[in-house]
């Protein structure tokens, strides 16, 4: 009769301790959960596209600040959002409109700190591609929207934050910006939102936007 049992099987290789650790870290990573606006438990790490709600992202993002606060007056990633989505073709105008909404979960992290934050970079496009399931758009994004964000940059160094310019910028939109507050942020949002994708592509609980 043998003596060995599965759990007690010398033949397999052993289990090492770094694995052990990875399927633990995961496992405690995927029971991470944020509330949202709407009353949604949110798993940041684990998105489900299920969970992702337009209202969670407009109102969130109407009250974060962009270039993590440091702008002469409030000016929301929502408003910036907005912008964007106005400065590209139509057919990318959704794409844009949206291609911040990761931030609704993660906040505005400063561009030049990102590289730097262990797994940031994953995070966020696993966020985005939840998002893009969500609604139904292409992520990663046109080149239109990469080259109008930095544009918009420029712009909102400009107008906002003393005439900074930041090297490898292209020039400024002539345009000049005036901040929304938070809650005209979020109704021009929603507006755009619903321009974009049509009337009836948002959750009841948007009504109150209006």
């Amino acid at each position: 009769m043998s003596i060995l049992s599965e759990d007690n099987d010398n033949t397999r290789p052993p289990k090492s301790p770094e694995s052990d650790h990875v399927q633990m870290t995961a496992d405690r990573m995927a029971a991470v959960w944020i509330q949202t606006w709407s009353g949604e438990k949110f798993h940041p790490f684990f998105p489900n596209p299920a969970e992702v709600k337009i209202c969670d992202i407009a109102h969130a993002l109407s009250n974060i600040c962009r270039f993590t606060g440091h702008t002469d007056e409030f000016y929301s990633v929502a408003q910036h959002c907005v912008l964007v989505s106005e400065q590209v073709p139509l057919e990318h105008a959704f794409a844009a409109l949206l291609h911040d909404a990761s931030e609704a979960y993660l906040s505005d992290i400063a561009m030049p700190v990102k590289p730097w934050l262990l797994n940031y970079r994953q995070v966020e496009l696993n966020l985005m591609l939840a998002i893009s399931l969500a609604f139904d758009f292409d992520w990663p994004p046109d080149e239109s929207i990469h080259q109008a964000d930095m544009r918009l940059q420029a712009t909102e160094a400009r107008d906002l934050m003393g005439g900074t310019k930041f090297d490898g910028l292209p020039d400024p939109y002539p345009f000049k910006i005036e901040p929304w507050e938070p809650k005209k942020a979020r109704s021009m949002f929603m507006r755009r939102f619903k321009e974009l994708a049509g009337p009836d592509a948002f959750e009841p609980i948007s009504i109150k936007y209006e």
